[in-house]
């Protein structure tokens, strides 16, 4: 008589963890309660992870479907949650470096613009390529830090034991010179070339500076639905910053947000416009927040205005109040 019963006892236990489990999975697909006045758009698919190995960031964002809801409402447009790379370990050996910096450059038969880095066997050092977004090889890194730890880094023994010593002693002779390794020779201009050291002990890391890094922005997006249905409304475009610049890149434009009034809008019935329209005014940007990380990626900082004169009468609606940016970190270090 006991045994069924601690039977039953233990079932209706697993169905209450089953249970338990399947409410933890439901927000993900959970329904909003959202005011029509403040209506959004699906979620975006998650972001790639910040990372190329070990624990990083994914994002996902969604858009205000009418401009003006920005200066009344106030519901999450971007949503981040950590991720874990296909690589769960970032230390490197040499076979791994060799397997993936040997390979050409690879920049795909899509048409997307990724700003990636890739080692080049030739030059012995990691540059920069615009990847089309599909296909390609493991020569193939987010930022020049990762592609320098793997490739840079770990073949420096490997090439230097392939060259015979002359060979690496007349590479350390040239200086802002295009080094070519074609069949274990060293070719340069002759007029390129100034004596630094014949010794080939000097560390490949010397011969370069920090690559420069330009900002990259996205195109622009199309053209949003106008602020309102008649008189003077107002529509916008945006694009975002896909890459800061760094070691003094070409910086990034100031302007990130176009407007233009609706022209195609009707004229406001007469008891509408028989009211002054008073425009909405905001306060000047806050300071930048601290970034939410303190080294690699992923980390956003953040800056908002405040509403100093609201909308009325069909006047203009607020534009953005608040706007991120991702912060530019140092790499974490390697536990």
């Amino acid at each position: 008589m006991v045994c069924p019963l601690k039977r039953r006892r233990n079932g209706r236990r697993k169905f209450k963890e089953d249970l338990r489990q399947n409410e933890q999975a439901v927000p993900e697909t959970t329904i909003e309660p959202v005011d029509p006045k403040c209506a959004v758009t699906h979620w975006s698919e998650w972001s790639p992870c910040t990372v190329t190995c070990g624990k990083g960031l994914k994002v996902r964002t969604r858009l205000y479907l009418s401009p003006a809801a920005l200066s009344m409402c106030n519901v999450e447009l971007m949503q981040k949650a950590p991720c874990t790379a296909d690589k769960p370990d970032c230390t490197v050996n040499l076979i791994e470096a060799k397997k993936n910096c040997m390979q050409p450059k690879e920049v795909g038969p899509c048409r997307g613009y990724f700003p990636r880095w890739y080692y080049d066997v030739s030059r012995t050092m990691c540059l920069q390529f615009i990847y089309g977004g599909c296909r390609g090889n493991s020569n193939n890194f987010d930022r020049y830090a990762d592609c320098h730890r793997m490739c840079e880094t770990m073949l420096r023994d490997y090439v230097r034991a392939s060259l015979p010593p002359s060979a690496i002693a007349y590479a350390y002779a040239m200086k802002d010179a295009k080094v070519h390794l074609e069949k274990g020779l060293v070719c340069a201009p002759l007029s390129a070339l100034t004596p630094l050291s014949t010794s080939p002990d000097m560390p490949l890391d010397n011969k370069e500076q920090p690559p420069v890094i330009d900002c990259v922005v996205t195109p622009w997006s199309e053209w949003s639905s106008c602020s309102l249905t008649c008189g003077n409304g107002r529509k916008e475009r945006r694009r975002m910053i896909k890459l800061n610049p760094e070691n003094g890149g070409k910086p990034c434009p100031a302007k990130l947000v176009q407007r233009r009034k609706c022209k195609d809008n009707p004229p406001c019935p007469d008891r509408m416009r028989d009211k002054e329209a008073v425009d909405c005014q905001l306060n000047p940007w806050s300071d930048w927040t601290p970034c939410s990380k303190t080294c690699g990626q992923g980390g956003v900082q953040q800056r908002t205005k405040t509403v100093k004169v609201p909308p009325k009468n069909n006047g203009a609606a607020c534009g953005p109040k608040i706007e991120r940016k991702y912060c530019t970190l140092p790499p974490c270090p390697l536990y």
